[in-house]
């Protein structure tokens, strides 16, 4: 990412963040990341800047068996800010969610400096956490491929004027190939990483973000794209499942591994959080 951009992402996040923070609720934060296209190059000067932070857990939540888990609309333009406790953030990691795994792949991030020193163990581990379950992470890519397609012809109060003026959301579209080139990339071996950004493929990112801005694709073809693209994959994934299904225990046993590592890290974090809190 360009120096110009990463400063307007990064100060926009700042705003997002001492926003966010004016709720009485939210006791300490680990970080805040953005979140969504500016993770996948496929940003425009016109995409709002949406992001994650991640919060952390006070005595009392934790006693009561509390987490904040919720969605802030910015005051000024309506940009998401998705409010995250910590434990929920990683425990559905684990699941391979790609909208959570990409937050350790976000452009930006800031980070409280409180927690840089376990941040870091976070950032070193990365590629072990998004890695350590590929059959859940193609069923989960998969999933959302199919859940796009549904979207991409069923009004709804974001999509109606787009459905209306052309027949089928051409958003929805868009993340649909998307979804089905991160699976075939993923599946062929490309690091998470370069699945996420599409660096190395700028006809194809091209090609993807043309999807939702162009007006020559009518209702039938964009339908004819999205299934043929469909059914292409799901055979693909097919396949691939049949070959790493043999690995399955080796997975299960990494994905253990890997959720100790982040049960140890929320411990941590939170433990560390909550000494500074009471012993000032």
């Amino acid at each position: 990412m360009e120096l110009e951009k990463y400063n307007r992402v990064r100060k926009r996040l700042k705003e997002h963040l001492d926003e966010a923070l004016q709720n009485p609720k939210i006791h300490d934060w680990f970080m805040i990341a953005v979140n969504g296209s500016y993770n996948y190059n496929m940003d425009t000067p016109q995409s709002d800047i949406d992001s994650k932070l991640l919060v952390i857990p006070s005595l009392e939540q934790l006693v009561n068996g509390k987490s904040l888990n919720y969605l802030h609309c910015m005051s000024d333009n309506g940009e998401h800010v998705e409010v995250k406790d910590i434990r929920h953030y990683f425990a559905t990691m684990l699941k391979q969610n790609i909208n959570f795994v990409e937050t350790l792949y976000a452009q930006v991030w800031i980070v409280n400096p409180v927690y840089m020193r376990l941040f870091h163990y976070l950032f070193e581990m990365r590629d072990v956490i998004s890695g350590c379950n590929p059959i859940a992470t193609i069923h989960c890519i998969q999933g959302t491929a199919h859940q796009k397609y549904k979207q991409m012809l069923q009004s709804s109060p974001a999509r109606a004027a787009e459905i209306e003026n052309y027949g089928f959301d051409r958003k929805s579209l868009h993340h649909l190939v998307r979804c089905v080139f991160f699976g075939k990339y993923y599946m062929e071996g490309t690091s998470y990483q370069e699945c996420l950004q599409n660096n190395d493929v700028p006809n194809i990112r091209r090609m993807i973000m043309n999807l939702k801005t162009t007006t020559v694709l009518n209702k039938e073809y964009a339908i004819n794209i999205a299934e043929d693209m469909l059914t292409g994959f799901d055979k693909k994934v097919d396949s691939y499942l049949t070959t790493i299904k043999p690995f399955q225990k080796d997975f299960s046993a990494l994905a253990a591994d890997v959720k100790d590592f982040l049960d140890t890290l929320a411990f941590e974090i939170i433990k560390q959080s909550i000494a500074k809190e009471y012993n000032g």
